[in-house]
């Protein structure tokens, strides 16, 4: 069995992306500006890189796809609040209490999440599992053991608060899995319409450090994993993109 993967990167698609790397870096002082393969990156204390790729005209953020946002962690929330609250280049977005508007605020810093929506969260769990070896996130998993059977349950009934939309958000089923010390939290879809595809959108995909590119190629083929791109030079290194279980892509990167 092959060791679960680590985590690499979130590939962005940007304008500028000159001046998104500056935008972070002031915004979170433990991170600087790199290059990885020939573009432009953040990089985190924790090895996690955020990496750029410029593009012409707006990338797409509609319709929805599998990833819905990337979460950093501070060591002082409250400080680094009041220091958000005194720059006119950060928007702080409201974290709502209840429908009526309640509301508090939630910053972050160093790289900790990729918070995504799946179609079916604890069947995207065991995709997780079982093609990429992922460990399941602490707190995460299910009371039962969760098979191709029962993977399937219904989206929850009731929205709930702290949430980013004010009329609140469905919360249950949930699942996730780690890879290294990022998480990957998801909840199901939020509306009805399925979820696109995350190539060309602002997240682009997800990225993963292997040691044995061709030993992953072999074993995701032989399991009938959905390849969006065959092995590729990227950089000094290789790469291979795959498809998640709702269509985020997932590019696994050989790393000696």
């Amino acid at each position: 069995m092959l060791p679960a993967p680590g985590f690499h990167h979130l590939h962005l698609n940007s304008v500028d992306p000159d001046a998104a790397i500056d935008f972070y870096a002031r915004q979170f002082p433990t991170s600087a500006r790199a290059s990885w393969g020939g573009l432009p990156a953040l990089a985190s204390p924790n090895d996690v890189l955020v990496l750029f790729t410029r593009v012409a005209t707006p990338p797409a953020t509609s319709p929805q796809t599998a990833i819905w946002h990337f979460g950093w962690h501070v060591t002082d929330t409250r400080a680094r609040l009041e220091s958000y609250e005194s720059r006119p280049d950060v928007r702080l977005l409201p974290l709502y209490t209840t429908e009526e508007g309640g509301s508090v605020f939630h910053p972050a810093e160093r790289f900790n999440h990729v918070h995504l929506y799946q179609e079916e969260p604890f069947c995207a769990q065991l995709w997780y599992q079982t093609h990429l070896s992922a460990p399941v996130f602490r707190g995460r998993a299910s009371a039962t053991p969760v098979t191709e059977s029962t993977c399937k349950v219904p989206r929850g009934s009731e929205r709930s608060w702290p949430a980013l939309e004010r009329e609140g958000m469905f919360r249950s089923p949930t699942a996730a899995v780690v890879f290294g010390d990022v998480a990957l939290p998801w909840y199901m879809r939020q509306g009805d319409r399925p979820l696109v595809s995350t190539r060309g959108h602002l997240y682009d995909h997800i990225a993963l450090s292997v040691a044995d590119l061709d030993a992953w190629v072999a074993k995701l083929r032989s399991e009938g994993v959905r390849f969006l791109e065959k092995p590729y030079e990227l950089g000094d290194s290789r790469a291979v993109m795959i498809e998640g279980p709702s269509r985020e892509a997932l590019e696994l990167v050989e790393v000696a």
